[in-house]
C-alpha cells in the first residue's frame, strides 16, 4: 500500500504513523520513554504497534528492510493475527526522503530496518 509518513512527540511518548490515502493512520509504531518492572513483567518494554480499528500488539515485527523506496515488514504470526495484518506487509512511499523519515522514526521507536541487498 502507499502511505504518508508523520512522527510525533507527546508525553513521553514516541509515534512514528502511517495514512494511507488519507490523514488518519493506519498503523502506529510507539514507544515510551519510561518503563517500569511491571511493564516489563506484562511484555510491555518495547515498541507497540496499533492500527485504525484499536487492535495493539507489543513488539511482532521479525524483520523490516528498505526496498527502494519502501519498507518490507515481516510480522510474527502472533502479531500478525492479533492486529489482523498479513505477516508480509510492503509499505511503499512517495519518494525517498519519505522512506527515510519513516526509517528514522521506526529506528526511535526500537525497530531495526535494514538495507535489502
Amino acid at each position: 500500500m502507499d502511505v504518508t509518513v508523520a512522527t510525533s512527540y507527546e508525553d513521553g511518548v514516541f509515534t512514528v504513523g502511517f495514512a494511507a490515502g488519507g490523514w488518519r493512520p493506519a498503523l502506529l509504531f510507539s514507544r515510551s520513554d519510561t518503563v517500569d518492572e511491571q511493564d516489563a513483567l506484562l511484555g510491555m518494554d518495547t515498541y507497540c504497534i496499533s492500527t485504525e480499528g484499536g487492535a495493539t500488539f507489543y513488539g511482532g515485527i521479525e524483520a523490516a528492510a528498505v526496498r527502494g523506496t519502501a519498507i518490507d515488514f515481516r510480522l510474527t504470526s502472533a502479531a500478525s493475527d492479533a492486529l489482523g495484518l498479513p505477516v508480509e506487509l510492503l509499505l511503499r512511499f512517495h519518494d525517498e526522503a519519505a522512506m527515510r523519515a519513516a526509517v528514522e522514526g521506526l529506528r526511535s521507536v526500537g525497530i531495526a530496518v535494514s538495507s535489502a541487498g
